[in-house]
């Protein structure tokens, strides 16, 4: 059964799918294998037992570092005990309303909150945002008067710049908003919390993997512990993989988790199953600090992961198309700091000859969604620099790269 909207639903050939359940409109289906959602149970075409908890629930894809996404798989009893978690750590509510912000194919959009509130007997709203401003934000929250809402960092900070947005929100039922995906700066907290004093502001760290929430960092801690992702949370393990091999509680290294809910495999992919969960731990490829308090601190990202407006980008994909476009020519992709989306993805091309940006941004734009567009492009002058075994060294290319692009944002 696909479950999909009017325009995608005209983009499936019938016969894609055993029924296609089209939500959102009340026009005649286009195939005879095509349904209305308010026709759905007439039909009776789910008669039977329902799943198991054993049961897989869900195939869930990651954004891969590599540029090749994997699918987490995911059972019955994993969502359900990720939902009565959050239930828990949130103090959701049967009257709690949750807006959702971001797209259900991110896992925040789905396990972050969402599935919860419906474990809790709350309700669900997903609004047609489209591309996202602060004024259709808050048009929403002022519309749907949710309790709860995810945002990340950096449409916080575009709700809380915008006056008209910002009396909006003052006005409205919000409760909760938990954002993530990289640190809170210390004076955008500070500002939410003086404007929205009956705003509870909660940190998440998550990932596709284990879906929300693997540490919580709550307000009464975030001033003191500003930039660190918080403690674990009720259903979570976790450790550090030190350089030696060695499995720390504290210290850093590799962060480590174990749960009940974390996801069995990776779908169809032993080998990656086997380096990623070995030794009854999920490997997650992030670097962090645990400090004698508990608390985490992600200290960088070991697959050069790019988290630019809270989404995660693949330097591989990007590198991989400007590299065809000027015939193999060497190019790194790398993530800068940025005071706006947390990070800027920023394209250094070896050598001396120039490079056209404006043609090189639109030749990105004729595969890769916007947010994955190079935002600066500059040349090195010489080779980029590389490792014993000819790798590029992006942790000698990144500090480059934030020096130009910092000289450049200074000139504006």
């Amino acid at each position: 059964v696909l479950v999909t909207t009017p325009e995608l639903g005209a983009r499936c050939s019938n016969g894609i799918a055993t029924w296609t359940v089209i939500v959102g409109t009340a026009e005649e289906p286009q195939h005879d294998n095509q349904m209305n959602w308010s026709a759905l149970f007439e039909h009776g075409i789910f008669d039977g037992p329902g799943p198991a908890s054993s049961d897989i629930a869900s195939l869930y894809y990651s954004s891969a570092t590599t540029g090749r996404s994997k699918a987490a798989v995911g059972l019955h009893t994993d969502i359900t005990l990720n939902s009565m978690q959050q239930v828990i750590e949130l103090s959701l509510r049967s009257d709690d309303v949750h807006l959702v912000t971001a797209s259900m194919s991110w896992a925040a959009g789905l396990h972050g909150v969402t599935l919860a509130t419906l474990y809790a007997g709350g309700t669900i709203v997903l609004p047609d945002l489209g591309a996202m401003t602060a004024d259709k934000l808050a048009s929403a929250i002022a519309e749907w008067e949710p309790t709860t809402v995810i945002l990340v960092p950096t449409l916080l900070r575009r709700l809380v710049e915008d006056s008209e947005a910002l009396s909006r929100l003052q006005q409205s039922n919000l409760r909760l908003i938990l954002t993530g995906s990289e640190p809170v700066p210390l004076p955008l907290f500070e500002r939410v919390t003086e404007e929205l004093p009956d705003v509870e502001v909660m940190q998440g760290y998550g990932m596709s993997e284990f879906p929300m929430l693997i540490t919580l960092l709550r307000p009464e801690h975030a001033v003191e512990r500003i930039g660190s992702a918080g403690l674990p949370t009720m259903f979570t393990e976790l450790a550090l993989l030190q350089e030696d091999g060695t499995r720390v509680e504290a210290g850093e290294g590799e962060i480590l988790l174990r749960t009940p809910a974390t996801m069995r495999e990776y779908w169809k992919r032993p080998e990656e199953t086997e380096i990623g969960m070995r030794d009854g731990w999920l490997h997650t490829g992030d670097l962090g600090r645990i400090d004698a308090d508990g608390f985490l601190w992600i200290t960088g990202r070991a697959k050069d992961l790019i988290i630019t407006g809270g989404l995660n980008v693949a330097p591989l994909e990007i590198e991989k198309v400007l590299s065809r476009a000027l015939a193999g020519r060497e190019v790194a992709v790398v993530g800068v700091a940025d005071p706006e989306y947390g990070e800027r993805i920023v394209a250094v091309f070896g050598g001396d000859l120039p490079v056209d940006s404006d043609e090189m941004a639109a030749t990105c734009k004729q595969t890769l969604p916007s947010y994955k567009v190079p935002r600066e492009f500059h040349i090195f002058g010489d080779e980029l620099p590389k490792g014993p075994t000819g790798k590029l060294l992006k942790r000698a290319i990144r500090p480059w790269a934030q020096d130009r692009s910092d000289e450049r944002r200074e000139q504006k």
